[in-house]
């Protein structure tokens, strides 16, 4: 959606970067290999409606790739509304694994695999939020020592299938169907 940064791209030697969103730019119909939803997808009025969108822009076998926070995030779980990622009012959207699966399978994607992921910082920002009511997250060298040393939490969370982010990888089923789902 950011001009500038397309013009960027551009400049850098991308060509198939355009200015928009998948609301406002229409995508050639069976010609993508991929696409992708970066924490984006939770930002969007509609999650099916976009997810929609991605399955007719996607070619038979084509993947679509989901990244988004985890509302049963062991920190979200422990932290409630002081959970970083739950990031009110700007996420319209929160997702578990079971319902992000249920969304893409709802859009006809095969193949749906989610899993658990960290998404480092977050459990140093709810611990923030919990202490700290302003707002305004600390800064500072004492703090990015702090961050860094919750990394081993953030990541065992996620080894437990309770990480703070989720991404989901799923197919436009081919000329056969390939309904096949994991």
């Amino acid at each position: 959606p950011d001009e500038g940064a397309v013009d960027v791209a551009r400049r850098s030697g991308l060509e198939t970067v355009h200015h928009g969103t998948l609301d406002t730019f229409p995508l050639e119909p069976g010609a993508w290999d991929l696409v992708r939803f970066w924490h984006t997808l939770e930002h969007t009025p509609s999650p099916s409606d976009a997810l929609r969108r991605a399955h007719e822009a996607l070619r038979p076998g084509g993947r679509v790739v989901v990244g988004v926070p985890n509302l049963d995030a062991a920190a979200r779980i422990a932290f409630g509304a002081d959970w970083d990622g739950l990031e009110l009012p700007r996420h319209l959207h929160h997702f578990t694994r079971a319902s992000l699966a249920a969304v893409l399978r709802e859009c006809d994607f095969s193949h749906v695999e989610v899993r658990s992921v960290p998404i480092l910082g977050v459990l140093a920002g709810s611990l923030d939020a919990r202490t700290r009511r302003t707002g305004i997250q600390r800064r500072g060298r004492a703090w990015a020592i702090a961050r860094i040393a919750l990394h081993p939490l953030e990541l065992a969370a996620a080894a437990f299938g309770r990480g703070d982010g989720l991404v989901a990888t799923a197919m436009r089923p081919g000329p056969r169907g390939d309904r096949a789902a994991a």
